[in-house]
């Protein structure tokens, strides 16, 4: 029977309200109307095209009354209802976001940018625009035997004139004629130097990406000037462009509120992990990992916890906001350890104070040589296998806090890019040009950073 039964809500079909709708006509009017060889209503006849009507309408209100029973079913509603549904645990779907990151700027001095200057990826096309007004400044001209800090930018050269910025500090050459090229790692004495652009001034601005998506541009491919103006000569990302994000699909948000509802409880390490990565969640600085560890001796433990105390590693996320939440989930009278504190109310408005641990950061660079089939190796090869290493140390890949930094993992990745034949080498280190050879050690409290800037490839044609 149609309608809400014990097992849920049934749909009368269009066939059975047109079914139903015969059986009513002939009751009323006779028969006599029922002239096909199944006794049914012949649908071209004036009875029959009101049948069909009304059964149309009727089949309408059915599927609207099914929509609002699942509405009230996670598992079946969408959209709006959805989103309502979870509200009522605490769950919130993820807005969508723009990809974002920072651009240097260089040309002629003077030269004043607006905001909403276009730039685009060279390759894939992804459209950016900046959000702060710059006015390009003229640079120092690069000088032998000068101290130069992380950032600093010079000029040098002479037709063209370029734009070179440090990216190791160290003292310039006391002989030579300083940074040239338009490469990414530039040795200069004991500095490091990547090059910007061309011109003599530069400026630096924050970008976001023209729509919300997961518009992704590694290191110095922000390189296409979409709106030119004289004076302005070039534009490069010196870092990896933080990618956004779609608006949460409905099959995402019923997982996550799942997940969430799983994690309500307070105290077990599991607990206070799950509500610490709901920290940000959908906002510009979420929680992106977490561990949590508990030392139930009676004295300081091997990895320095003190007696009955708990640690969360925490990556991303805003400092109060995790204090607050570290002291609403862990137990009364255990103590919060870490290098990060701070303090949290509890709800008698009483202060506490409350610690947790952000990672050191370990910047790891990597240049590898590897033989790949010429005939299959993309174009952007090279660039591909840079985002391969990128995707493979992710969370999401289990690459957390405490993993080591390891050649097997980097080389492992690198198959994935189509052409390539064999990885010959790979070269690890938390300095540009390294040259060991081994796995990287990486403590639990520390996590490797990878960025395409500080990997370098090296690719040669081989025989399949």
């Amino acid at each position: 029977m149609a309608g809400l039964t014990l097992t849920g809500f049934e749909i009368k079909t269009l066939a059975q309200s047109k079914a139903e709708l015969d059986e009513l006509f002939k009751n009323t009017f006779g028969v006599s109307l029922g002239s096909e060889p199944d006794g049914s209503i012949p649908p071209d006849s004036v009875a029959g095209q009101l049948v069909g009507l009304l059964a149309d309408r009727e089949a309408e209100i059915w599927e609207v009354m099914q929509a609002l029973a699942s509405s009230f079913d996670p598992d079946n509603a969408t959209g709006k209802a959805l989103v309502a549904l979870c509200a009522l645990t605490g769950t919130l779907p993820n807005p969508e976001r723009k990809s974002s990151g920072v651009v240097v700027l260089t040309g002629d001095p003077g030269t004043v940018l607006t905001v909403g200057r276009g730039v685009s990826e060279a390759t894939s096309g992804a459209r950016f625009l900046t959000t702060a007004a710059v006015t390009l400044s003229l640079d120092s001209s690069w000088t032998t035997s000068t101290a130069y800090a992380v950032g600093d930018r010079v000029s040098n050269g002479v037709s063209p004139a370029r734009i070179y910025q440090a990216t190791v500090a160290g003292t310039s050459a006391a002989l030579g004629s300083g940074p040239s090229g338009t490469g990414s790692v530039i040795t200069d004495g004991s500095v490091t130097w990547t090059y910007c652009g061309e011109g003599t001034a530069s400026g630096v601005s924050a970008i976001e990406s023209v729509e919300a998506g997961p518009y992704a541009a590694a290191t110095g491919t922000l390189t296409m000037i979409d709106t030119p103006i004289t004076g302005w000569l070039s534009v490069r990302n010196l870092a990896d462009i933080k990618v956004g994000a779609y608006l949460e699909t409905d099959a995402a948000l019923r997982i996550r509120r799942e997940n969430e509802i799983t994690g309500n409880a307070n105290g077990t390490l599991d607990a206070i992990r799950a509500k610490l990565l709901r920290v940000g969640q959908g906002g510009a600085n979420p929680v992106l990992d977490c561990v949590v560890f508990e030392n139930t001796t009676m004295i300081v433990n091997v990895d320095g916890l003190p007696p009955k105390s708990i640690e969360a590693i925490v990556l991303g996320g805003d400092d109060q906001a995790l204090f607050d939440t570290i002291l609403a989930t862990k137990d009364a009278g255990i103590e919060s350890h870490g290098n990060t504190v701070g303090s949290s109310n509890d709800s008698a408005g009483f202060p506490h104070v409350v610690k947790f641990t952000r990672p050191t950061e370990k910047l790891v660079w990597i240049e590898l040589d590897l033989i790949k089939d010429v005939g299959r190796y993309p174009l952007d090869g090279d660039a591909q296998c840079r985002q391969a290493i990128l995707d493979w140390h992710t969370s999401a890949n289990g690459y957390t806090f405490g993993k080591d930094a390891t050649v097997w993992g980097i080389s492992t990745s690198l198959y994935k890019v189509p052409g390539v034949l064999k990885v010959s080498s790979v070269r690890l280190g938390f300095a540009p040009a390294p040259v060991g050879t081994a796995d990287l050690p990486i403590a639990i409290r520390e996590i490797a950073r990878f960025d395409s800037s500080r990997i370098t490839i090296s690719s040669t044609g081989g025989t399949p």
